[in-house]
């Protein structure tokens, strides 16, 4: 599916979520006058990885630097083309969310901000 989608419509990054988590995997593919925003609200969290916070005392930052929380894998494309690309892997039988949103950062400011509920706010 995502080399239908490398194909069909502009990919400027893809992040496969492994060890590391979020926090170790997302930075590493931005250019440095940006950052990513992510809504850990935007999709269905298996409820493992909460079976795992309460057993482990994990806090959600824990949780989101050493687990994928149920997202393997991140494309990063334009605004424009979001929508039909989710629809897209949808039909493939793919799940997939709008999880986040690339903005400009300065250069003291953090490359991956974790903001849980601002795609549903905003």
């Amino acid at each position: 599916p995502v080399l239908k989608i490398i194909r069909d419509f502009s990919v400027n990054g893809i992040i496969h979520i492994t060890g590391g988590g979020f926090v170790g995997n997302i930075p590493r593919v931005l250019p440095g006058a940006v950052q990513a925003r992510i809504d850990t609200r935007s999709w269905p969290r298996p409820g493992v990885y909460d079976w795992i916070a309460q057993l482990g005392e994990l806090p959600e930052s824990e949780l989101l630097r050493v687990f994928n929380c149920g997202i393997g894998m991140v494309l990063v494309v334009p605004r424009e083309q979001h929508e039909e690309i989710i629809q897209r892997l949808r039909g493939l039988d793919e799940r997939a969310y709008p999880i986040g949103v690339i903005e400009r950062r300065d250069p003291d400011d953090d490359p991956l901000i974790i903001d849980p509920g601002f795609l549903k706010a905003g």
